[in-house]
């Protein structure tokens, strides 16, 4: 038998299976590499494990861009074995404005891109047929209800509207020179309404849920003082000073929380304590109450007390926001004047024009955005830390989490605002195209 001739003689062969055992050496591990997660950085010439993309977001029809090459899958999304670097999501859906963020995605770390909604791109719309006799609109703190005071002739009409039924129904009118005056609480849908002549004074208290059930307090006007507190309370319940007595008054009646005090800035705390501050001299003491109280330096003049708890006081004089940790006695002073309180976290948002600050129940706080555009008001939008803020001519979002904000209305001017968050609409008193109404503006 006779063999063709060939060039593999023993030392090609050799040669080939020393390559082709090599070559498994080499190349094995770098398939076991790759295929558990590691990449090699032509940059920087490092071989590193592999991070995570996860994207849930809202509405779940939108599309993800990954770097502009979309993914198509449903969301809740995963994107794995990305090799450590910025990367560019962009999400977007027909009708809504659009998201976009630089992620960076870390060596062995899972980045998720959660508690986002994207916004609709909407129009306002006007939600009461006549808006001419109305001057003056306050909104619960949830959005759900407003307190409209309405002036024909010489009345006033104090009526509620609630935002999702549309209904609305008056509770009181009067035909008194000065205007009512209303307030909601901060911690509930429980509301007041103040109305006073040169003789005497009427407070009605109520619970937006039941506004039938109601309950006044008459007095005579020069013994009331002007400040009225709300108890921190999901019930209604508010402190009055009359004469030298302060009293507690909700739905079941009047109670006397202490007597003969003779001071004018005062606040009762979570205990019933009684605390005041003393502006000629500086100071912030416990008047009445459970224990002796050492006065609390103040270091500006003319503030009064947002709030006092077991850990905290909080004050302002509308220029400057003290914070005092009431064990330490440390305090500190921060430059703002307006103040919001968070339900979700227990929190006082306070703002400047130019700044937003978060204070807790500890005494804590954290610079939460600075900007250069003008704040007017800030809102809470939901729960996962998401601020509605206005200027004079729009209303935007502004996410914490992420440091993003999306203009959702130009060219406006906004009065009063608030957000119904179940029915997600934001209810707003203002001007749009020169037309003065209660609008609504769906988000």
């Amino acid at each position: 038998m006779t063999y063709p001739k060939t060039i593999l003689n023993s030392k090609i062969r050799k040669a080939i299976n020393i390559f082709l055992i090599l070559s498994f050496f080499i190349i094995s591990p770098l398939v076991i590499l790759y295929t558990t997660g590691y990449r090699y950085d032509l940059k920087t010439g490092d071989i590193s494990q592999t991070g995570v993309i996860g994207v849930d977001v809202k509405p779940n029809t939108a599309k993800v861009f990954l770097n502009n090459i979309e993914i198509k899958k449903k969301i809740p999304i995963r994107v794995t074995n990305l090799a450590p670097d910025f990367y560019s999501i962009r999400i977007e859906l027909d009708g809504y404005y659009t998201w976009l963020k630089d992620i960076d995605v870390k060596s062995k770390k899972s980045t998720f891109i959660s508690n986002v909604w994207l916004y609709k791109k909407s129009i306002p719309s006007s939600v009461l047929n006549s808006f001419e006799n109305i001057v003056n609109v306050e909104f619960s703190p949830d959005g759900k209800y407003a307190l409209l005071t309405t002036k024909e002739s010489d009345i006033y009409e104090v009526k509620i509207y609630e935002t999702s039924s549309k209904q609305i129904s008056t509770i009181t009118r009067t035909t008194n020179e000065q205007e009512p005056q209303t307030s909601w609480s901060s911690f509930g849908n429980s509301a007041y309404i103040k109305i006073t002549d040169s003789i005497r004074t009427t407070i009605y208290l109520l619970s937006a849920t039941i506004p039938d059930n109601t309950n006044s307090f008459l007095f005579d006007t020069k013994s009331l003082d002007n400040n009225i507190q709300w108890k921190n309370s999901a019930l209604p319940a508010i402190f009055i000073k009359e004469n030298h007595e302060i009293k507690q008054l909700s739905l079941t009646g009047e109670k006397i929380i202490t007597s003969n005090l003779n001071v004018d800035n005062w606040f009762v705390d979570e205990k019933n304590d009684v605390w005041s501050v003393d502006n000629n001299k500086k100071t912030l003491k416990m008047v009445s109450g459970t224990q002796d109280s050492i006065p609390y330096s103040l270091n500006q003049p003319d503030n009064r007390i947002i709030d006092i708890n077991s850990k905290r006081a909080i004050l302002t004089n509308q220029n400057e926001t003290t914070i005092i940790k009431l064990n330490t006695r440390e305090s500190v002073s921060i430059k703002t004047g307006s103040f919001t309180f968070s339900q979700y976290s227990n929190s006082w948002l306070t703002w400047s024009p130019l700044e937003i600050w978060e204070i807790w129940e500890s005494g804590d706080y954290k610079l939460v955005n600075r900007t250069s555009e003008i704040i007017k008001t800030v809102n809470i939008l939901d729960k996962y830390g998401v601020l509605l803020l206005t200027s004079e001519n729009y209303i935007k979002t502004f996410d914490t989490n992420y440091l993003l904000s999306q203009k959702l209305l130009e060219n406006v001017t906004i009065k009063k605002i608030a957000i119904n968050q179940k029915d997600q609409k934001i209810f707003f008193w203002g001007i749009v195209n020169g037309e003065e109404n209660f609008f609504e503006l769906e988000y």
